[in-house]
């Protein structure tokens, strides 16, 4: 699935009474509405924020492992056991959240 909206997605918030939060992307149709029942009106616009910036997040991401998987590749650069372990649990870490949010993860 890389057939998202894109970004970028911003977000629409009502009144503090209220407890609707959209997002939605610039001639697009609506993304998500975010309810506040049952948490904090702080909490309730952290989960919008966190929404709206999914887009780019998923883009930095496969950034990152595409550049973590050329340099665990590269045979001149020179780790240690704990900074390539560390290093390929990163990276399989990433490419999981990226299968996540592509939907290609059961």
């Amino acid at each position: 699935m890389n057939n998202h909206t894109p970004g970028p997605w911003t977000i629409n918030f009502w009144t503090q009474k209220d407890d609707r939060i959209s997002i939605g992307a610039i001639g697009t149709p609506l993304i998500a509405y975010v309810s506040s029942r049952d948490v904090s009106y702080n909490e309730h616009k952290d989960n919008a924020n966190l929404i709206a910036a999914a887009p780019d997040m998923l883009s930095s991401l496969k950034e990152i492992t595409l550049w973590l998987r050329a340099a665990l590749d590269c045979e001149t650069w020179h780790w240690d056991g704990d900074q390539r372990a560390a290093a390929e649990s990163s990276y399989e870490l990433g490419m999981t959240a990226i299968a996540r949010a592509t939907g290609e993860q059961p």
